[in-house]
């Protein structure tokens, strides 16, 4: 590597983070290497004087360091000779790999769950492709890098659906995923909450009451099924919350009682959960989840 100090023009990349200053006092320049110094006009970086020789094919810059003193403004000769990965030159974007391990499980009626492993590690978003079985393949819809699950809602029932994920960035897309299908519950196998009617009953110790009605996705009662839900709201100035659950009579109507509260202001029920022995709860069908009292 030539010794020779190299300023102005000479330098061929400045690191931004570093400071310059102009040399205050006038000096000379020596012919032998290592006694020269920078004349008055130079312009150099704060303590360390750099230049870059390009190796960028093999992915790494040449670097030489010279150190300047404050006091003298001296060129103090090869300080410090470095080959290394100082800078990484921009490498053009790649395709990402494909994900991996798609499955999809039909959860309602009307909603299908996916996940799928993340192969690549530069992908910007996942892309999802859906199709009725043996129809052809859509996109229905887009997640973020690194996420690895997508839920697809407003389904048919009683039907089946094949999917498909790849992943993309700025250098395009990737290879699909496997194939996952899954096939969504019949109507009459699965429910919801039709309505919910919160009350608060006496003053002032309140007796926190909500009747929930379930039906099926035929809109007929469903009978044994548990309800679960929170009573919530502002008693004697403060908040609070309280779990509660009932099971469905014949008429597919639960009575949800959550005891006593004294001075209880503002009473809501909110709906968690179904639970059934043959039915799927599909909370998309729900015509309400939680109630306020009057």
């Amino acid at each position: 590597m030539d010794p020779s100090l190299r300023w102005g023009d000479g330098l061929r990349r400045r690191p931004s983070c570093l400071t310059t200053r102009t040399a205050s006092s006038p000096t000379s320049t020596a012919s032998s290497p290592g006694t020269s110094t920078p004349p008055r006009s130079a312009v150099y970086y704060e303590r360390f004087y750099r230049d870059w020789t390009s190796d960028a094919r093999n992915g790494f810059y040449n670097t030489k360091v010279w150190e300047i003193t404050e006091s003298s403004i001296g060129y103090q000769g090869f300080y410090i000779g470095l080959v290394s990965a100082f800078m990484n030159p921009a490498l053009p974007p790649t395709i990402p790999d494909a994900p991996r391990a798609l499955s999809a499980t039909a959860v309602s009626a009307g909603q299908i769950n996916l996940s799928w492993s993340d192969a690549s590690f530069n992908e910007a978003a996942f892309a999802i492709e859906r199709r009725v079985a043996g129809g052809s393949y859509a996109e229905v819809g887009t997640v973020g890098s690194n996420q690895t699950s997508f839920s697809d809602t407003g389904l048919s029932a009683s039907t089946t659906y094949d999917y498909r994920v790849l992943a993309r960035n700025v250098a395009g897309n990737s290879a699909y995923s496997n194939e996952a299908s899954a096939t969504t519950a019949s109507l009459a196998s699965s429910m919801h909450v039709q309505s919910i009617d919160a009350q608060r009953i006496g003053y002032p110790v309140v007796t926190m009451q909500a009747t929930v009605t379930v039906v099926n996705g035929l809109g007929a009662p469903v009978q044994g099924a548990t309800v679960n839900g929170t009573f919530s709201g502002i008693a004697d100035g403060l908040p609070f919350t309280k779990t509660a659950s009932a099971t469905t009579n014949a008429s597919g109507v639960a009575v949800v009682n959550g005891g006593k509260k004294k001075n209880a202001a503002s009473l809501t029920y909110c709906v968690d959960g179904l639970t059934h022995a043959t039915l799927v709860y599909d909370a998309s069908g729900n015509v309400m989840t939680c109630d306020a009292s009057p």
